[in-house]
């Protein structure tokens, strides 16, 4: 006795249809959002890294909620299409927690904090391959003379400051600069 083919019904035709356009949406939305606040190779990673995450997750969880039978459309296609934008909202928190001004100073400058250092401000500009991090802090003459031992900076030719800086608070740009440098093959620092 052969068994009768059964329609599909609405939702078992444009569910997958649904669950593949919003995750394709989901996809450009988090990536321009996420390339537009690092416009970087690290944004590009983010990117990527969250879409290797997202999409095998996303179809086992479409095809567990379609085999389940008793949950509600939206869930079992809906459901899957967002687990792109949170693997993007957890790669930006990480991010953020990671681009505290204490942690890029303690990463680029002197871990631990010498204990003259202070009102630490830090940004990321990088665009492109290139990572450029400024950072700027108050900070006594001893704690000075301690970070340039910390990194054996020499005296540099670099004049000013980058318009950069104008950006940050309290930071007199227009003042008299001691520069130092240290480069070792791969970084460059200019303090």
């Amino acid at each position: 006795m052969e068994n009768p083919k059964t329609k599909p019904t609405l939702s078992q035709t444009i569910g997958p249809v649904l669950f593949g356009v919003l995750f394709l949406l989901f996809i450009i939305l988090g990536g321009a959002i996420t390339f537009f606040l690092q416009p970087n190779l690290n944004g590009i990673g983010g990117i990527l890294f969250s879409l290797i995450c997202a999409f095998p997750l996303s179809i086992i969880l479409l095809v567990r909620f379609r085999q389940k039978n008793n949950f509600k459309w939206y869930i079992t296609y809906v459901l899957p299409a967002l687990v792109f934008p949170l693997c993007i909202a957890l790669f930006l928190g990480w991010t953020a927690f990671e681009q505290r001004p204490t942690n890029i100073f303690k990463v680029f400058v002197a871990d631990p904090i010498p204990a003259g250092v202070s009102n630490i401000q830090a940004y990321d500009i990088s665009v492109g391959i290139d990572s450029t991090i400024i950072l700027a802090f108050n900070a006594t003459p001893e704690a000075v003379d301690e970070i340039i031992e910390i990194n054996k900076l020499t005296p540099s030719d670099y004049e000013e400051p980058d318009s950069y800086f104008e950006t940050f608070d309290n930071i007199n740009t227009s003042q008299e600069w001691d520069t130092y440098s240290f480069y070792d093959g791969s970084i460059n620092i200019t303090m």
